[in-house]
């Protein structure tokens, strides 16, 4: 705002005008012209400071180095100046203050205030440090502000100073140096955002993250700048290393590369898994190996060939070691005496390579670990050689179920190389002798056992990288296998052709390039070591879009691209239609719903114009008409907002996507906002209108006062349409007004009718497709599960064991790719694994429950067995009987089951057969775990006897009982019985020896016989506690010694005279003493 002009009296001379004359100034004018005068003053001075900042302010602006940063024009070869490029891999401390010039990327870049940024300077897999900062007369803050806005991957030309860096540099290769930037320009800078930064796709990837930095499909649809990272450029410059290592050992013994064709004109291995090509007028074949081309050469007498050269494989897999397009290392040689001849050429090839990568390639080695941790890979100095059978040996011995001639699954495969490693401490070893039944026809069977041949694999990590063999040379033989397995010789008459000229003996073997790289740097994926991988769903690059011309009428345009087709035309007949149709527009959009109608308006501006024409209407009444159930548009809506309310979750009134669905009698899908302004309680309308205002019940929540509600917009359009008719509801005018508002009201609800019908049947439609794709999924799952050797009983039993954590992976609706498999596998996985080990659990718990039973069983034999009983020795006298002959206690198995043979017996998992070998020959420790289960039980007793007897003593003078110390039986037993009765058990054998059990309240118990009894009722009760405690013990805590029992036997004993008699004694003499002080008969 500018300042009023300054007056040009001086307040003097104003107040001598005054006293002039009547009519001069005022004192507050006089006020007012004094301070106009200051304002204008400071103004001055202001706008004097202000022009002096001003131009200090330009003069530091000056851009002192404007010749030293910017964007060098194209590069078209205009000069060749021979200024010599510096390479950072040569960067160290000893070059501190050499001026260099480089060209390289700009790997990161961080700003630190306005006069400094530090760069991240890179070449192929080397990184140094490089620091802009202003300097005067040399960099500029413009310069360095220029910097600091490089996108990062720019390719840039820098000049500068190598400096020593003070202290080791962590984030770059180069840790003891650093450069010092003068001039930077760039030449190359990135058009569009990065889909990732070459930093995040170089971190380690964490095992226990479900989701890595960048992950495996961005970076492989993104290869390119996948291939920046120092990750992948020592990848592949250890597979380039690896050819040339192969090349090496080879020519070293003798070899000569060949270069076969890759186009066959016949399927000679396998006609369901080769490429068919057009080749002119016919078909051709890409070749699946080089196979028949060695073996010509072999029969040309080069005697020792080899070949580095792409392999296709027509095979739908989607595994981590499987691709349709490879490169194989093959090699062919004559063989004078024996086939190993041939291995010993592979093992020495391949032991140079691993060498060579070892002790040249550390670093790149070292910079893979980083992103994928492995132990480092170990071999022998002389080769591991197993046979298959020994193998098959070493799987079963660890409990894998495999017959002799099986093949070896994936998972058998790995856990044979994990057994290899744990036994002989090599992640490298050979497979020799394989059964001729996994071989091709062309395979030398074995001379000695025919069953198998001369072939051989060879793994790494547990993975097989080679395969190889003795070819068959004889033209008969070859006939005779050919039968064998099902071909006709008449069909690989091109293949026989090349035998009947005559051929040496020879053998040879093929690996492959990406899975040696793999397996060496335990890449986890066969993906990352193929520059530009191949497989069933990755052909990059592909055709970008599709060119359709269809429009409302005959106009032809529109570039639709291959994300947006997808997303009009999901349906493949639709997309095979469009295909078939793409030069008759009017024929497409007869194909096409109003979903795909909708989606194709939106494209551009151009299209959208045209379809919401109202000659388009017909397009979009065909589109309806093309979904099956769905009701017309309504006349209170246009097509294109009816296909708005049904195909897409958009707010009928602002467009944002919600998540509430439509109100069919209003005909409206509101977010919460419109909701709020448009929804109203039916009473917003005069009492007349309510019977024209279509209403909804479920619009808002409503109260019991009022439960209809309607759109404000139609009540407001209704209410301007009445203030223009009569104001007299039976004017003729009015009442044909109401009585057509009313018609298309019924109307409306009859429409709502008809959505609700196809909403339920859309609904019931897509759950049947979700059920399907869940089946499909499954069924998907279960294959690619059997194709790595899971068997159905390994899947069902996960369903049984872990059925909630399965349905989360597996029962659902979305399709398996070959990325969702990779990352579903390893939760399946680990399910599996589980399972099995449960499924392997419950087979040994199984076969311990039938040693178990077989154990019991022998148990019980050996009780019937042995005689374990007490009784007298002579039984001449009259008043004796081998009546009631007591039995000693005996144990069931469960009480012996601790005791180490028992143990044994039970545990170990051994054929019932040899269990019961096993029992019978260790039938001394079987007796003496029962003596020591029986010896447990009296020595219980004797302490319960021995505690009672010394009461009885202490309280004699209670009674007239005579208290004394035991003497020996009068009576002897026989010997056998004094197996059992021994001095320091004698006690218990004594008549006077009484218990009592809480479990049998009104009975006495005397030893042997009775605890014999209660023992084995004991055992066939079922026992609710399982808290450890054996029934032994739990018995012998329900015993105690019946002392007024013990007082009566030995009272009643002295007055018969028999003191010392045993209970064996007096259940001989049978029932003939009572004792009358017990409520229940006692037999003493």
């Amino acid at each position: 705002m500018s300042e009023p002009p300054a007056s040009t009296e001086s307040p003097k001379d104003i107040q001598a005008a005054a006293t002039e004359g009547d009519k001069g100034p005022s004192k507050n004018a006089l006020k007012k012209a004094a301070k106009e005068a200051e304002k204008a003053k400071k103004a001055a001075e202001r706008a004097a400071k202000e022009a002096e900042q001003a131009a200090a302010r330009a003069a530091a602006d000056v851009d002192y180095s404007e010749q030293s940063y910017g964007k060098l024009p194209l590069n078209q070869s205009q000069e060749r100046p021979g200024r010599v490029r510096a390479q950072i891999s040569t960067f160290n401390a000893s070059k501190d203050g050499e001026s260099v010039i480089l060209r390289a990327r700009v790997h990161t870049s961080r700003a630190q205030g306005s006069k400094m940024v530090f760069f991240a300077l890179r070449q192929r897999q080397h990184t140094v440090q490089a620091l802009l900062s202003v300097t005067p007369e040399t960099v500029s803050k413009q310069m360095v502000k220029w910097a600091a806005s490089v996108p990062l991957e720019s390719i840039v030309l820098v000049e500068g100073v190598v400096k020593r860096s003070p202290e080791e540099i962590k984030g770059a290769t180069i840790k003891d140096a650093e450069v010092h930037i003068k001039k930077i320009h760039t030449i190359s800078e990135p058009e569009v955002r990065l889909p990732f930064n070459i930093e995040d796709a170089d971190k380690a990837q964490d095992d226990e993250r479900e989701v890595p930095t960048v992950s495996f499909d961005t970076r492989l649809k993104n290869r390119v700048l996948d291939l920046r990272t120092q990750t992948s450029q020592s990848i592949f410059i250890m597979q380039s290393a690896v050819t040339d290592l192969f090349r090496q050992s080879l020519q070293a013994q003798g070899f000569i590369e060949i270069h076969s064709p890759k186009l066959q004109g016949a399927a000679t291995e396998s006609g369901a898994s080769v490429f068919r090509v057009d080749y002119f007028k016919g078909n051709a074949f890409l070749a699946q190996s080089p196979q028949l081309a060695k073996q010509m050469a072999i029969g040309a007498d080069f005697e020792r060939v080899y070949e580095i050269g792409p392999v296709f494989r027509a095979e739908n897999s989607f595994t981590h070691r499987h691709l349709t397009e490879f490169t194989g290392l093959d090699l062919e040689m004559t063989i004078e005496e024996h086939y190993h001849e041939v291995m010993d050429v592979l093992d020495n090839m391949l032991l140079h390579i691993f060498n060579g990568l070892k002790t040249k390639f550390s670093a790149e080695i070292e910079a893979v670990r980083k992103v994928y941790p492995s132990t480092e890979f170990t071999w022998l100095e002389k080769t591991l050689r197993l046979q298959w059978k020994d193998a098959i040996a070493l799987l079963r011995e660890n409990g894998v179920e495999i017959g002799d001639f099986d093949d070896i699954n994936t998972e058998t495969e790995k856990f044979l190389g994990k057994l290899v490693k744990e036994k002989y401490n090599t992640d490298y070893y050979i497979l020799d002798k394989f059964p001729l039944v996994l071989r091709p026809f062309y395979t030398m069977p074995d001379p000695v056992d025919p069953n198998y041949s001369n072939s051989y694999d060879f793994f790494m990590r547990g993975e097989e990288i080679l395969s190889g063999a003795q070819r068959v040379h004889d033209t008969k033989m070859l006939e005779k296998r050919m039968v064998e397995v099902g071909i006709k010789p008449e069909d690989m008459q091109g293949y026989l052709d090349g035998f009947r000229m005559g051929i040496p003996p020879h053998g040879g073997g093929g690996i492959g390039l990406e899975r040696v790289v793999m397996l060496f740097l335990k890449l986890g994926n066969i993906r990352n070591a193929s520059l530009f991988p191949r497989d069933p769903k990755r052909l990059e690059p592909k055709k970008s879009g599709l060119y359709v011309y269809a429009t409302i009428s005959h106009v032809y345009f529109v570039f639709i691209d291959c994300d947006v087709l997808s997303f009009i035309t999901p349906r493949q007949p639709v997309l095979e239609a469009t295909m078939s149709y793409r030069n008759h527009p009017r024929t497409i959009t007869l194909f096409l719903n109003p979903e795909d109608i909708l989606a194709l308006a939106r494209v551009n501006k151009f299209i959208r114009a045209l379809l919401m024409r109202r000659s388009a209407k017909h397009i979009w009444r065909t589109a309806e008409r093309n979904v099956e159930k769905l009701p017309p548009c309504p006349r209170h809506l246009t097509n294109p907002q009816y296909a708005v309310l049904v195909f897409t979750r958009e707010c009928s009134s602002c467009g944002v996507i919600v998540s509430r669905m439509m109100d069919y009698a209003l005909g409206v899908r509101l977010c919460n906002a419109c909701r709020s302004a448009e929804i109203v309680k039916l009473s917003y309308a005069p009492e007349p209108l309510w019977d024209c205002v279509p209403t909804s019940s479920f619009a808002k929540k409503h109260r019991m006062t009022e439960t209809d509600f309607a759109l404000k917009s139609e009540i407001d359009n209704l209410l301007d349409r009445v203030c223009s008719l009569p104001n007299d509801l039976d004017h003729p005018k009015v009442q044909r007004w109401i009585t057509k508002k009313v018609k298309q009201k019924l109307e409306r609800d009859k429409h709502a009718t008809a959505l609700i019908e196809y909403a339920l049947h859309t609904a019931g439609e897509k759950r049947k497709a979700w059920n399907d794709q869940k089946s499909r999924r499954a069924q998907e799952v279960k294959t690619r599960l059997l194709a790595l050797g899971w068997k159905e009983k390994h899947i069902a039993i996960v369903k049984s064991d872990s059925l909630k954590a399965w349905n989360s992976l597996v029962n659902l609706h979305k399709p398996i790719t070959n990325q969702a498999w990779e990352r579903l596998y390893p939760k399946l996985l680990r399910l599996l694994k589980f399972s099995k080990r449960q499924l392997r659990l419950a087979r040994t718990e199984t076969r311990r429950l039938d040693r178990y039973k077989v154990v019991e069983e022998m148990l019980t034999e050996t009780r019937g067995a042995v005689s374990a009983r007490v009784e007298m020795a002579d039984i001449s006298h009259t008043s004796l009987s081998k009546k009631g002959i007591p039995y000693m206690p005996f144990p069931s198995l469960s009480e012996l089951v601790e005791y180490p043979i028992f143990k044994d017996l039970v545990e170990t998992d051994r054929p019932t057969e040899a269990t019961k070998i096993k029992f019978r020959s260790n039938s001394i420790l079987v007796d003496k775990a029962v003596s020591e289960w029986r010896a447990r039980l009296e020595t219980h007793l004797i302490g319960l006897v021995n505690y009672g007897r010394n009461i009885r003593k202490r309280e004699c003078w209670v009674g007239n009982e005579l208290i004394t110390d035991p003497v020996q039986f009068s009576f002897q037993f026989t010997a056998a019985s004094y197996t059992f009765i021994t001095p320091e058990n004698s006690i218990l054998f004594r008549a006077d020896s009484v218990f009592a059990c809480n479990r049998y309240p009104l009975q006495l118990a005397f030893y042997p016989g009775t605890f014999t009894k209660y023992l084995d009722e004991e055992f066939k009760m079922p026992r609710l506690n399982e808290d450890g405690t054996s029934v032994l013990d739990s018995f012998c805590s329900k015993v105690k010694y019946h002392t007024r029992g013990a007082s009566c036997a030995a009272a009643l004993l002295k007055g018969l005279g028999r003191s010392d008699a045993s209970h064996v004694e007096m259940e001989a003499l049978g029932e003939r003493f009572i004792c009358i002080d017990f409520a229940l008969p006692t037999r003493i």
